[in-house]
Parts: structure tokens; C-alpha cells; sequence
């Protein structure tokens, strides 16, 4: 038997991304909505939106731009309210990204200054 330590959404999260790595996407999916899930349970709004990007950013990653765009906004917005900056930075640059290549300039623009350090 094994004993892991600490909310079973970081465990979960990790699988999620061990796969994404291996390419296998439906399996980091998977994962990531356990790891989603648990997080709800728990009432843990940062690691909920953490999970919903990560998922995003799959989605990213597979060119569908409809479905990532929701889950990586909530990670940059959720991310920037509770200060983690560096979450922030990794949504917005995935959001700005898929808004250059879906012609919105402007979107991408205003993402890209508000993660600039000040």
C-alpha cells in the first residue's frame, strides 16, 4: 500500500501531466477532470481553475481553440485574483497565442500587459 501525501487534485494534476508528456491526451484528460474534481470537493477555487486550464491547454495543444479558450480564461483569471502570477503567465500566454491565430490582435495585446511584471 502506498501513502500519498498532501490533497489527491496535486497527484492527480501530475498524472495529467505525465501523460500530456507521453502525448497520450485522453488519458491526461482524464486526470485532469479527476484532478478537477477532487479540487471541487475540497472547495479549492485556485486548483479547480488550475485543472480547468491544464485541460485547456490540451485542447491547445490539439488546435481546438473553442474549447480552450474558456477553461485557459478561467486559469488566468483565477490565477491573477489569487496573485499567482506565474499560473497567470502560462494561460495568457496560451490565450494570446490562440488569439493571434484566430485574428484578434487586440485580445492578445491586452492578455500579453496585463501579465507583464510592473
Amino acid at each position: 500500500t502506498y501513502f500519498i501525501a498532501g490533497p489527491r487534485f496535486h497527484v492527480e494534476n501530475s498524472m495529467a501531466l505525465v501523460y500530456r508528456n507521453m502525448n497520450r491526451f485522453d488519458s491526461s484528460e482524464y486526470f485532469f477532470k479527476a484532478s478537477y474534481e477532487s479540487a471541487r470537493a475540497l472547495n479549492d477555487s485556485f486548483w479547480m481553475a488550475l485543472s480547468l486550464g491544464n485541460l485547456g491547454y490540451n485542447y491547445y495543444l490539439k488546435g481546438n481553440y473553442d474549447e480552450a479558450v474558456p477553461l485557459l480564461l478561467r486559469d488566468y483569471e483565477q490565477s491573477m485574483q489569487a496573485n499567482q502570477l506565474e499560473s497567470a503567465a502560462n494561460a495568457g500566454l496560451s490565450l494570446s497565442d490562440i488569439y493571434l491565430k484566430t485574428g484578434k490582435p487586440e485580445a492578445a495585446r491586452q492578455i500579453m500587459e496585463s501579465i507583464q511584471p510592473e
